[in-house]
């Protein structure tokens, strides 16, 4: 029942704590797939958020 709104910044925020998990355990990089059949607008969050997307999976390497 979310707006398109409120679902993106709720993905956006768990890219974020997801981030600050990983950091946290010292992992150094983050992949992130998906298989949703509309995946442009979830990977676009994630090349927002300085993933390198390749199809429909996201990379980042982490400053731990």
């Amino acid at each position: 029942d979310l707006s398109a709104r409120d679902r993106v910044k709720l993905c956006a925020q768990m890219l974020q704590m997801w981030e600050k998990w990983a950091e946290i355990c010292e992992i150094k990089i983050l992949c992130s797939t998906t298989i949703r059949a509309d995946q442009t607008g979830f990977l676009h969050l994630h090349k927002r958020a300085g993933y390198l997307v390749r199809g429909s999976v996201a990379y980042k390497r982490l400053n731990s």
